[in-house]
């Protein structure tokens, strides 16, 4: 339920405004007001949980603390253990008030082989054996 204060009770002309805590969203007017016919102006709103799309990762999957609600934090594994979470600073997210990711959703790739340094040797022969 909405949290709300009127200016005069539930008085002619008094206006309450409602507001939601953290994660909820308003659905409805934030301010009703007291009708010179005894009705309010329009419905008292309620609020709806706050939710980002689903958090979905191309070759794994994602281990949310609360959903996809606001404020859940979510860490991104791959199915299969040759893979890495590519880019790796996407591996943890947070749905955010606003109902977006902090990041965009990652995936799983094949991590690059490390570098290897290569020698490469070249013999040059010029002894005058050659077609003698």
């Amino acid at each position: 339920m909405a949290q709300y204060s009127c200016t005069n009770g539930n008085e002619y002309n008094s206006v309450c405004t409602f507001a939601c805590a953290d994660g909820y969203g308003l659905s409805g007017s934030e301010n009703v007001t007291c009708t010179d016919v005894e009705e309010w102006s329009g419905p008292f709103p309620t609020c709806e949980l706050l939710t980002c799309p689903t958090f979905t990762i191309r070759g794994g999957n994602a281990v949310c603390s609360d959903g996809n609600n606001v404020n859940s934090d979510c860490l991104a594994t791959c199915d299969d253990p040759a893979h890495v979470i590519y880019p790796p600073s996407f591996e943890t997210v947070t749905c955010q008030a606003n109902t977006t990711w902090t990041d965009d959703a990652p995936c799983c790739v094949l991590p690059c082989p490390p570098h290897v340094p290569t020698d490469l040797v070249i013999i040059l022969d010029a002894s005058s054996s050659v077609n003698e």
